[in-house]
Order: structure tokens, then sequence, then C-alpha cells
């Protein structure tokens, strides 16, 4: 703890299960944070999450637990207008990807944020990931990079609630959660234009998966110039070709595979002198280790090291970067302007995108 006289107080809006198998229990842990109340349209979660971590302030309505708080974890699956209502009273926020479901979205957000002075943190964990940054020591200079490719297949979804208590919403209405779908399609569709609907599932898994890995590219090499090319994989999925400049060239490949009991998920960056390769465990599965492979010359042929980096979360990392942020009045590393750029390249990537032919 630093010369802060009390714990951060963080009001959770969205009790669901990311909340629940890492963000919670983290917050419960840190010493840097209180959990000041809770926020859930179901109240069975509510009642079950409220009684396991001992809050007291709870409600079916983000406005009734955000005066009480210093920042506002927005984990629901509709973020911008909790966010930008938080930022309106004065909050600093962490917010999960995606910042928003279409640019003007993201920028009444971005608005809200700057004129009331907040910190606004994305909760892009992968940049926070041990792996990752130890992955970025063995790259060295970005300038030196000739292709990289993110690979990102998510797998089943019915492996991690096996390992853990997890509350299930089972009492909300489905007429309730029919009508924020709608609404949700109805931004994203706006976003895209009429002629693209075809393609907005993959829009979809974009913005809820694949902005993870456009972080991490840019944080690697920055935004690209352009996207030369785009493809349909599936229903849901999507390749796209992305130039970096300077004879840079990255392919991002995105699928969900709920047959598969597990996840795969990777970036591989190729240099002249090696390729490094970084495999990101289930990101639902506490304290899985990250690996890093290197691949270079030996004196005969080639040398293959493979490094479990560290069991330390990412999601617990980046909760800590937050609190130094604020004790230390220094802006977040993931933050608004970046989540932003993502959903406009995603918005990129499916304007480019060409049917295959039947």
């Amino acid at each position: 703890m630093s010369s802060r006289q009390r714990p951060i107080r963080v009001a959770v809006v969205g009790c669901g299960e990311i909340a629940q198998i890492m963000h919670l229990p983290y917050l419960a842990e840190l010493p840097e944070f209180e959990i000041s109340g809770i926020c859930d349209i179901s109240p069975s979660v509510l009642e079950r999450v409220g009684d396991r971590y001992g809050v007291h302030d709870r409600s079916d309505d983000h406005r009734d637990v955000v005066d009480g708080a210093d920042v506002v974890a927005v984990l629901t699956h509709d973020h911008a207008p909790i966010a930008e209502y938080a930022a309106q009273r004065g909050k600093d926020l962490f917010v999960e990807k995606p910042l928003g479901y279409s640019l003007e979205e993201c920028d009444r957000v971005l608005g809200a944020v700057a004129e009331a002075g907040v910190k606004l943190m994305i909760g892009y964990m992968r940049r926070y990931d041990p792996g990752y940054l130890y992955a970025l020591e063995q790259i060295g200079d970005p300038g030196e990079i000739r292709f990289v490719r993110a690979h990102d297949f998510g797998g089943s979804f019915g492996v991690h609630p096996q390992l853990y208590t997890l509350y299930r919403a089972d009492d909300v209405p489905q007429e309730a959660k029919d009508a924020l779908d709608r609404k949700i399609r109805k931004t994203m569709l706006t976003a895209l234009g009429a002629e693209h609907e075809p393609l907005v599932d993959a829009y979809y898994g974009l913005l809820m998966s694949g902005t993870h890995d456009l972080a991490v590219l840019r944080g690697l090499l920055g935004r690209p110039q352009g996207v030369l090319h785009s493809e349909p994989l599936g229903s849901d999925g999507l390749i796209s070709v992305l130039d970096y400049g300077r004879g840079r060239t990255g392919v991002f490949e995105l699928a969900l595979l709920e047959t598969h009991r597990w996840w795969d998920q990777s970036l591989a960056v190729y240099t002249d002198e090696r390729v490094v390769t970084v495999e990101f465990p289930n990101p639902y599965v506490r304290n899985a280790a990250t690996t890093v492979e290197i691949q270079a010359n030996a004196t005969a042929s080639a040398a293959r090291t493979t490094v479990p980096v560290s069991h330390d979360t990412s999601f617990r990392r980046e909760w800590q970067h937050l609190a130094a942020c604020i004790q230390e009045d220094t802006a977040p590393l993931t933050d608004g302007e970046g989540a932003r750029a993502d959903v406009e390249l995603s918005l990129a990537m499916v304007h480019t995108t060409h049917p295959r032919p039947d």
C-alpha cells in the first residue's frame, strides 16, 4: 500500500463469469482495493456474489452503486452507456473490451472522460501478461520484424465452469436478454452499414475477442497503415492481412471452435535472426502460465527454447497497474484512444472482406 490512506473503492457492474473467475477474486485479494458495491440484473447472482464477498451495497441499477466508488469496473455486455454515466459522475473507469460497438459509442465515452478529467483503462489483460512482456524483450527492435501472425481460435466455454463455483443468471427474463441483444446488433449494423449485415457475427467476434489480439499487435508494432485483404472464416470468423509499413506484414486469424475443449491463441513474430512465439493459455483459467518459444540459428542447425514464463496472471497484474496509475497519477497503458483505434480497425477489416466464391 502506498501513502494513500485507504484502499481504492471499486464498484463492480456486471457479475458474470469473467467477473466471478478473475476480477472479483483479485479485487478482494489485493490490498490496494476494496469492493464497495456490486450491480447485476440477476437477483440471485447479486445476492450470492454479495454474500460471498461481504458487499452490502447491491443493486440491479448501476446508478445506485457508482457514487460510493472511486473506480467503476464495467464488466457487463454493453459497456459504453454505463462508462459514460460513471465518467460524468467523476469516477475513474476500468472497462472490459470493447469500449463500444461503434465509433460513436467510443467517442461519447472518450468525450465524457476528457470533460471529467478521469482515468480510463481498458481490460486488455494480455498487454500485462508476463509472457508477452518477456517476448517483447526477446524480440528487441520492432524495426527488425519481418512478419507477425496473431492466431485466435477460441474453444469451449464448458470447461472452466467445472473448475470454479459460479453463480449463473438463470432468473433474468428472456425478453430482457433479447432486448439487449437487439440493441447491440442494431448498433453494430449501423456502424457496419446494411451491405455488411452478413458479416455482423464476424464483427461481433472481432470486438469480443479479436480486439485482445489487435491490442497486442498495436503494443508490438503500433497501428497498421491499412488492411490489405480480409475474407470470412466460417460464419463468425475472419482472416485479415495487415500492412505495418517498412515491408512488415501481419496476418490475423480469428474463429470460435466451441467443439474444441482447448483454446488455441498465439502470437508468432519473425525476424531475420529468430522466431518468437507466445502461446497464451485459456483466459478463463487462473494462474495458467503463458509459454514463450524461441527458435534461432545455432552452430550447426537450429536451437529451440521453450520458457513457461510465470504463473502470475495478467488479470491480477492489470489491476495492480491501475492501482499504480491512481496512486501515482499516471495514464494507464491500455487507454481509451487505443481501444477506439481497435474498433476502427475492426470496422476496416470487415469493410475490406471479400466473400469466398461458392
